[in-house]
């Protein structure tokens, strides 16, 4: 019996695995960034979000929307832009991708409020 246990494990965990259904686009992205094509990146990310969440993959379809959005606010306008984008696709994204958005969107702004608290000359020095 032990042995019949031994060979199901062995053949469990040699056995490949299947591929994730977005794995090549994923990679498609991954080139990109290495290229250090930013616009290609964006262009890459749509795709994947939308078929993420029409899969009802929610944590694939986030992380898709938000490197998106995160490289859209480094290209134009930085932190202000990114929480401005992401505070829009926390109320037009669905249900189950809202809280990560909502602490993402938390996250920049205060990166936004650290880096300029640090320019104004008013600054009060942090406790």
């Amino acid at each position: 019996m032990a042995s019949k246990l031994a060979l199901l494990v062995l053949v469990a965990i040699a056995a490949p695995l299947p591929a994730a259904p977005r794995e090549r686009e994923w990679q498609q992205v991954k080139a990109a960034t290495d290229t250090d094509e930013p616009q290609a990146v964006i262009s890459l990310h749509k795709p994947i979000e939308c078929a993420a969440f029409a899969d009802k993959a929610w944590c694939e379809g986030t992380k898709a929307l938000a490197m998106r959005i995160a490289l859209e606010g480094n290209i134009g306008g930085g932190a202000s832009a990114t929480v401005k984008k992401l505070t829009a696709a926390s109320t037009t994204a669905p249900a189950e991708a809202r809280p990560l958005l909502r602490l993402l969107q938390a996250r920049w702004l205060l990166s936004y409020y650290q880096e300029n608290r640090l320019l104004s000359p008013t600054a009060v020095p942090p406790l």
